[in-house]
Order: structure tokens, then sequence, then C-alpha cells
């Protein structure tokens, strides 16, 4: 992929597998002035558009499609450049794309919708950014988003300063547009707590549109506080309690504009900002990614396509560790279309037409799944990789039922209990219209959502790039037809701060995973007492199971079911449940106790109480016959699975930290 500019026009060049390339360039002559030049390619589809301005802002627009069925830019992350401006001597650049150096000003603004910067850069080559200043911009008096607002990209934050003063009011304002779901939007701290003798109880008010969404009565102890932090904070500034809701630092991605401290307002073109870009436009606002959690789906309205029995194309990516679910579902008088995984395989039913993918893709790498359907046949490609082609076999001869409402799209899942739901990243969503622009769809504009968050959380292969801006790495993330397997399970990767946390440990994933301790002594004259810290990554798996070597002694497992998390012990007679009144939330820290008392069990999940039925006393042995046990965490071997217990297969990811109450457990077997 590549732009030129050839007798002042703008060029664009771009290439998808085998097939030769697409071409396209804007009959719009650019000068001395900045032109803005926006690029958008889904899968074959190209649109470009040149904003100029002189008198006023005027937008010339084009579109064009690559040849071919390969619809992905497969760049390998050891093996591509990226150039801006020009070539070195030692590279020799595709015939299209061979034009001499660039002499100008280029500006970059975003990759992928994350900021790019060309002072970002790993080298340069015959540039002196201290001698060259950059070019002068003038000042637009388009879109107040695009002349004022800020762009923020989900990575990074703004730290805002201010002047500390003792006054009776600080406010602090600013408007907000946000993809983000959830995240830190204005977190403000006092290093050092100054307590004011004689000081009046202070509240903190916040105001959505003028009406406040809550009041808090507080200390002045923010009285001197210096500096706030927009759109995220260091994960080292933020106390316990929200660093376990945030690790990585909260930040949100959005535009912002008309932000005002203490009345004054402030430029972030002016500060050192992380992830923040100058303007913002609509398209930087499109949610393209969705987090599925194993429990609920998303809802979205189909318009302008053909007809299943039409020429249908359609794809979107995922990433999952999970081997057996529900992706994609759309219902038609003729019939279903319905894209799932069985065992891994990909698995594509449309009409009467089932095809399969050969290979398993359920490893927590990102994958894109692209079909076609026209009179001839159907073709499933995985990665750009042609799975499998059928022939038609047609509608089915029976009536089918009408489904309700106009067309829709279901994704993850379905409204019933009995479905396979999804447990993962579901992305870039693309249904070919009958007219008009050819775009994935925007996420947020659904019709409903049940369980699903925005965006995803990055695979190994995004996490472990290291090739200059964030936004250029990001565009590497497309599966690579050479390489599709992970060299380790994605769904356990921590957050930097916590990959140093001692004894800690990750199971689940694409292997079944456990610990082992053979021969644990009871407590001496306590009631058996364990504690842990759980992360969960999937609201289904075994994260204990305790059993006496006696035969006939009672067994305590502990585990999640449905997101919530319940301790049971058999071998009493009659079994103890204690369930956890709120549901486990995926990628958030819990902290998990359960006591074993003499008729039933205490379950405390991040201090809320649950206590089982009473049942049948059971005598305690102390400290004259201990009783061994054997304890397995994160799962059981897979002789030993019981269909009473969830197994791992399903989760994800658990880490955690545990301890033993009552003495130091050995090493596992």
């Amino acid at each position: 992929m590549g732009v030129s500019l050839r007798d002042k026009k703008v060029h664009w060049v771009y290439r998808l597998g085998e097939a030769g390339p697409a071409v396209l360039s804007i009959d719009e002559d650019i000068g001395e002035q900045f032109a803005a030049v926006s690029l958008d390619r889904t899968l074959q589809f190209g649109h470009m558009s040149v904003t100029v301005e002189r008198q006023m802002i005027q937008e010339t627009k084009g579109d064009t499609v690559a040849p071919g069925a390969e619809g992905l830019l497969n760049l390998r992350p050891d093996d591509f450049v990226f150039y801006v401006g020009g070539y070195p001597s030692t590279f020799t650049p595709p015939p299209l794309l061979r034009f001499p150096g660039y002499r100008g000003c280029i500006e970059m603004d975003t990759l992928n919708e994350e900021v790019v910067s060309l002072y970002n850069f790993e080298r340069t080559f015959q540039l002196d950014t201290a001698v060259d200043r950059p070019c002068a911009r003038s000042k637009s008096t388009g879109d107040p988003w695009l002349t004022d607002g800020s762009y923020l990209d989900g990575t990074g934050f703004a730290r805002i300063s201010f002047d500390g003063q003792i006054s009776t009011t600080k406010r602090f304002e600013q408007e907000l547009r946000l993809v983000s779901y959830s995240g830190v939007l204005f977190f403000l701290k006092q290093q050092i707590q100054v307590f004011l003798l004689g000081g009046s109880r202070k509240r903190v008010l916040v105001r959505v549109e003028r009406a406040t969404v809550f009041s808090v009565e507080q200390d002045n102890v923010l009285e001197l506080a210096d500096a706030y932090y927009l759109g995220g904070a260091p994960p080292d500034q933020l106390p316990p309690s929200l660093r376990r809701l945030f690790p990585m630092g909260g930040s949100v991605r959005g535009c912002v504009k008309g932000i005002k401290a203490l009345g004054k307002y402030v430029d972030l073109k002016r500060l050192n900002t992380t992830g923040v870009s100058a303007g913002c436009t609509a398209d930087l606002l499109v949610g393209r990614a969705m987090t599925f959690h194993g429990h609920g789906f998303l809802h979205l309205a189909l318009s302008n396509v053909a007809p299943l029995t039409g020429d249908v194309y359609s794809g979107f990516g995922f990433h999952s560790a999970q081997d057996s679910a529900l992706l994609y579902y759309r219902a038609s008088p003729d019939g279903p279309c319905q894209v799932s995984l069985r065992q891994g395989h990909v698995t594509l039913q449309l009409l009467r037409t089932e095809v399969i993918a050969e290979g398993a893709f359920a490893d927590g790498a990102p994958h894109y799944v692209a079909f076609y359907s026209n009179a001839t046949g159907v073709w499933l490609y995985v990665d750009d990789q042609l799975q499998q082609m059928k022939p038609h076999r047609g509608p089915r001869p029976e009536p089918q039922p009408q489904p309700e409402g106009p067309p829709s799209l279901l994704l993850g899942g379905l409204p019933e209990p009995d479905t396979f739901h999804f447990s993962g990243c579901i992305s870039n969503i693309f249904v070919r219209r009958l007219l008009g622009p050819q775009r994935v769809f925007d996420l947020q504009q659904n019709l409903g959502s049940v369980n699903v968050s925005t965006g995803c959380a990055p695979t190994l292969q995004a996490q472990t790039l290291d090739l200059g801006p964030r936004g250029l790495r990001t565009a590497t993330r497309k599966a690579s037809r050479r390489s599709r397997q992970p060299t380790q399970d994605p769904a356990c990767m921590l957050p930097p701060y916590l990959r140093t946390t001692q004894d800690t440990y990750q199971f689940g994933g694409s292997l079944s995973s456990h610990l082992e301790f053979v021969g644990i002594l009871a407590p001496h004259r306590n009631w058996p007492s364990l504690s842990m810290r759980v992360l969960p990554r999937s609201p289904r798996g075994l994260l204990l199971f305790a059993a006496s070597l006696r035969p006939s002694s009672p067994s305590l497992a502990l585990f999640l079911s449905n997101g919530h998390f319940i301790a049971q012990m058999e071998g009493l007679g009659t079994r103890l449940r204690a369930q956890s009144r709120q549901r486990s939330w995926p990628g958030h820290w819990h902290k998990v106790s359960v006591r074993w008392e003499k008729n039933r069990i205490l379950l405390v999940t991040d201090g809320a109480r649950a206590w089982s039925q009473e049942g049948p006393r059971w005598q305690h042995q102390g400290a004259e016959h201990p009783q061994p046990h054997t304890l397995f965490v994160g799962g059981l071997p897979a002789s030993s699975h019981s269909s009473k217990l969830p197994t791992s297969q399903e989760l994800h990811c658990l880490t955690w930290a545990w301890n033993w109450r009552y003495g130091p457990w050995q090493s596992p077997a």
C-alpha cells in the first residue's frame, strides 16, 4: 500500500494477495496549504477523501475495489517497512510507487484509529527537525470538533496542571464523545493530604448536561492539588481500589473539547500528552470491536443488503480459546446463515449448505473469516486461505418461520438460554451493501446487547510487537497466512505491573491445566478456611477442589458457574451449596474466601457473605487425627473430570494469589 503525489494530485495504490493492484486518484490539486487526506480500506473496498480549504472547505471523495477474493492486507511483523517522504537507496519500491523523495510538509494523524506522530521515528534520513521548522497551519473555520477537539485513542491520557489554591469552589469542565464503555474520565489526586483545622466539609459534584449524577461529601484533602488527569491515568497513580478495576490506567477512547480548569480554557495541543492528537472526526468514533463474556450477544440491524439467496459477501474477525460457540447468526425467510466454532473448526451454514474449515482456529490468535455465496456455490475463507467450496443445495423445501421485524444480525449468541454463547473478541464485521460505501459496522449503533464490552484485549502478537508507533503495530495484527499459531496462550497475558506478583499462577486457555497438592493436613483445632484472589476470563470453570484421601469423607469444591462463585461440599449425605449474590467481572480481581464449619459453609466474595443451608454435623478431626487432603487448583486431571463440576476447558484464564490459612502448602506434585 502506498500514497503518492503526481501532477499535484493524490494517488493511492494497494494490492491484496496475488491479484492485481487497486488504484485510486482524486481530482483535486494540492497546493501550498495543508490538505487533509483520509484513506479507508475495508477488505477489497477502498475509499479516499481529500479536503482542501480555500475560500471554503471542499471535500472530494472517491471509491475503488481491488480484484480477487482475498481481502486482507497481510503484513508480517518481521518483514515489512513503513516509509514516509521517500525511500532509502537500498530499497526498491513497486513500479507504481517509484517516485523521487517528497519536498514539502507532512503531518501524520492516525493509523487504525491510533495516534501516529512523525516525531516518534526510529531513524531519519536527511532530515533535521531542529533546522527545518514544521509548516504553519491556517486556522480552520469548519467543524469545532475538528478545529478545537482532541482525539483520545484509548492508550494514554492528558495531564493538566492548574494553579493550586484554596478556594470555595473548583470547577472542571469538558465536553466528551465516548466510544469506551468504561474507564477513567477525570482523576484528581493530592499526593500529600493536608487537613485544615476548622475547615468546613466540602462536596464533590459530578454533573452531566447540567444534571447532577452524584454528589459526595468530601473532606478538604484536595485543596492543594495542582494537576489532574483526563482520559486515563498512569497505573501507579491510581489507588488500589481503582487499580483493581483499571490495571492499565483506564484510558478511554473518544473525543474531548471545551476543557476548562478553574474557569480557564485548556489547549491540549500545548501540553505533553500520551495517545492524544489534535482534531476529532466522526470516523474516529466507530466501535469496531466488542468483547463477549460467554453469556451475552450483540444485535445489529441489517439494511440495504442482499438476501441470502442472492450474492452475499460477509466477514468478521475473532480471537478466542473457546472451541465451541456461536459467532454469527442471520435469520431469513429462506433459512439461516450462521458461523460457529465446532471443536475449534470454523463452520458455516448458509441455508442448506454447510462448509467446514480444515484447521482448528480456537487458539487465541486473531483470525478473519470471510464467505461468499452466489449462484455457483459457497466459499469459506479463513485468513485469506480458501478452506472449502461447495455448490448450493438450495433453500429448504419446507416453509421457514418468518423472522420478526426487519433483517438483523446477532453476534456471540442468541437470546435463547441454551445457545453456545461465545467468549472472546469479535471485530470488523462486514456485510456487503447493495448501494453506498462499503464499511464495517459501527458496533455502538446496535439494537441491543447483553454482557458485552467495547474494545478487545490485545492478543499475544499485539503485545509482543515492537515496531515503532502503536498504530503501526496495530496494522500488523492482521493474521498472516504464514503463521497462525501463537507461541503461548495469549488469554493469560497480564498487565505489566502484575507480571511480577509472587505466588500468582495462570490456568486455562487452549490446554487443560491444574496444580495438585498431595497430603495437605487439615488445620489443627480449627475449621478449614482458605482465601484467594481470582481474575476470571470466563464465567465458568473450576477454581479449587479439596478431597480427603479417606473414602466417604466430605469434599469441597469452589467454582464459577454463569459468572457466580459457588462453594459446594459433598459427602455428608446432603449437598451444601453457597452462591455469591453478584456475578464476577471478567478481567477484574475478586477476593474469595471459604470457611468450612460444622454443618454449613460460608462463602465471602469481595466482602459479601453467603451461607449454605445447614446439613448434618461433621465431626472435625483435631490435632490428634489430622486428615490429609489432596487439593486441585485451576482444574482436574483429564482422567478425573466430574460431570458435576465445570472443567477449565472454557476458562480462558484464572490468575490469583492464595494462601492456606493455617500453614504453608508444599510444592505442587
